[in-house]
């Protein structure tokens, strides 16, 4: 795993997890709009459709919770591991993007340095990380 693949990890992990969010919101709207009439099948057996999705709502937080639980275990090792980079500018140019996700563009304004110069900060950056895991 390079080092960049190593930071990415939080970012991935966080965006996982508020697509599964969304799901779960998704899910709610939906055993909202459930109609009684909506609770049997076609041959007129009952149905519990606000049950399956409920379910379905209370397996998709424990996930949530579960990944949650995982992601705090990922930053602390990442915060650890870019607070090993000497380099002031260099530890805050890897916070910005893979601690707080900002985007190149914002963190050259934020640091008032060029976008290019930003680039090359970054691969120096990436070459000072060392990765125990």
């Amino acid at each position: 795993m390079t080092a960049k693949e190593y930071l990415n990890r939080y970012r991935r992990l966080n965006a996982y997890i508020d697509c599964k969010v969304e799901e779960v919101a998704q899910l709610r709207e939906l055993a909202t709009r459930l109609k009684p009439s909506a609770m049997f099948d076609k041959n007129g057996n009952t149905t519990d459709k606000v049950g399956r999705t409920v379910a379905k709502i209370v397996d998709l937080e424990a996930e949530i919770n579960s990944q949650i639980d995982e992601l705090i275990i990922i930053r602390e090792e990442i915060v650890k591991t870019i607070e090993q980079v000497q380099d002031e500018r260099l530890r805050a140019i890897l916070t910005k993007r893979y601690i707080n996700g900002d985007k190149w563009e914002q963190i050259a304004v934020d640091m008032s340095i060029d976008l290019r110069f930003i680039y090359r900060l970054h691969g120096r950056a990436l070459q000072k990380i060392k990765i125990d895991h």
